[in-house]
């Protein structure tokens, strides 16, 4: 764990994420990345007029949300559908309402 200068520790990428990013952004999707500030916080939020979506992102077959991240989720109170857990930008893409 690093530390960064403001006081909270830098997030672990998952190999996935770089691809993930792309078809977003390639899609129309604005891409804001979250720094962990909180023990669980996910990854960041897709954007695009009329909507959003939170993304925690993990790599197929052995990627899984940590006790932390677990937590975070349970304690989700956006609406319903805008807290998803894609491992494949198509995944994303369908997150965000485009059809792959």
């Amino acid at each position: 764990m690093s530390a960064h200068s403001g006081g909270y520790r830098r997030r672990k990428r998952d190999a996935n994420e770089p691809a993930i990013v792309k078809a977003l952004k390639d899609a129309g999707r604005q891409w804001i990345p979250w720094e962990a500030r909180v023990p669980g916080m996910p990854d960041g939020m897709a954007v695009w007029p009329g909507g959003f979506c939170v993304m925690e992102f993990k790599v197929p077959k052995t990627g899984v949300l940590s006790p932390e991240q677990r937590k975070w989720h349970a304690s989700y109170r956006g609406p319903k559908g805008t807290l998803v857990v894609p491992r494949t930008p198509a995944e994303a893409l369908r997150a965000t309402g485009v059809r792959t």
